[in-house]
C-alpha cells in the first residue's frame, strides 16, 4: 500500500460500524484536516469537489434514465419526431454523465497521488523541524526514535487515509441530508438566538423526513443492509 495508489476505503456497511468509525475519527479530525489544508489546499478543495460530484452523479444518472424511459414511451405512443429527438438528447446526456463519472474517478486518483506526495513532504518537514529542536538523549531513546521513524514512514498515508475515510462516511449519507446539514451549519453562524437555530433545525428535519431517501434509510435499517440513496 505504501508504494501503490492510495484508494478511498469502502464505506462502512452497517450503522453500528459507521457510528464506531465516526467516533474514532472525531478525536483526530481537526489536526488531520489542518495538515491536509496546510500541505495542499488546492488539491484538498479539488478532491472534495470531485467526491461530492461523484456522490451526486448516481442519482442524476438514475433520474435521466427515468426520463429516457418516459420519453421512449411517449415517442412510441405519438410517433412524433420531436419526441424521438428528445430521446436521443437524453441518451446523449446519460452518456455525458457516464463520461463525467469516469473523468471524476480518474481525477480523484490523480489528486490522491499529488496530495500524498505533498502531504508526505509537509509532514516530513515538520518532523525534521521538530528533530532539530531535540537533544541527543532523545535520539538515544529507542522508543522515541521508533516513533519518529514510524511517523516519517506513514507521513504520506495516515492523514490522507483518515481524511478519505471521513469523506466516505459523509458521502455514504443522503445527499439531501448532507446538503441540509451544511446549510444549517453555515446559517447558525448568523442566527439571532438559540431558538432561531432550533427552529431552523426542526424545519430541515421535517423536510428531510418527507424524502424518498428517508424511507430508504428506514427500510435499509430494518433489513440490515446498506442504504441506496438516490437524492429523491
Amino acid at each position: 500500500m505504501a508504494h501503490g495508489v492510495l484508494k478511498a476505503p469502502p464505506p462502512p456497511q452497517t450503522l453500528r460500524e459507521r457510528a464506531r468509525l465516526t467516533l474514532q475519527h472525531l478525536k483526530y479530525l481537526p489536526r488531520t484536516f489542518a495538515l491536509v489544508r496546510e500541505s495542499s489546499p488546492a488539491f484538498a478543495a479539488g478532491l472534495i469537489v470531485l467526491l461530492l460530484g461523484q456522490a451526486a452523479l448516481p442519482a442524476a444518472m438514475a433520474w435521466v434514465g427515468k426520463l429516457i424511459v418516459d420519453a421512449v414511451v411517449a415517442a412510441a405512443k405519438t410517433g412524433d419526431a420531436a419526441q424521438r429527438w428528445q430521446v436521443l438528447r437524453l441518451v446523449g446526456l446519460e452518456a455525458g454523465l457516464m463520461a463525467a463519472s469516469m473523468a471524476m474517478s480518474r481525477g480523484q486518483s490523480l489528486l490522491r497521488d499529488l496530495m500524498r506526495a505533498s502531504l508526505g513532504n509537509h509532514v516530513n518537514t515538520l518532523i525534521l523541524e521538530k528533530a532539530a529542536t531535540l537533544e541527543l538523549r532523545h535520539f538515544e531513546d529507542a522508543d522515541f526514535y521508533d516513533k519518529m521513524q514510524n511517523a516519517r514512514r506513514e507521513a504520506s498515508l495516515r492523514p490522507l487515509s483518515m481524511a478519505l475515510e471521513t469523506a466516505s462516511l459523509i458521502a455514504a449519507n443522503s445527499p439531501f441530508g448532507v446538503w441540509m446539514t451544511k446549510e444549517v451549519m453555515w446559517s447558525n453562524l448568523e442566527v439571532s438566538s438559540l431558538q432561531a437555530a432550533i427552529d431552523l433545525e426542526n424545519r430541515n428535519q421535517i423536510l428531510a423526513s418527507t424524502t424518498g431517501d428517508m424511507r430508504e434509510a428506514v427500510e435499509a435499517f430494518l433489513e440490515k443492509r446498506p442504504p441506496n440513496f438516490e437524492n429523491r
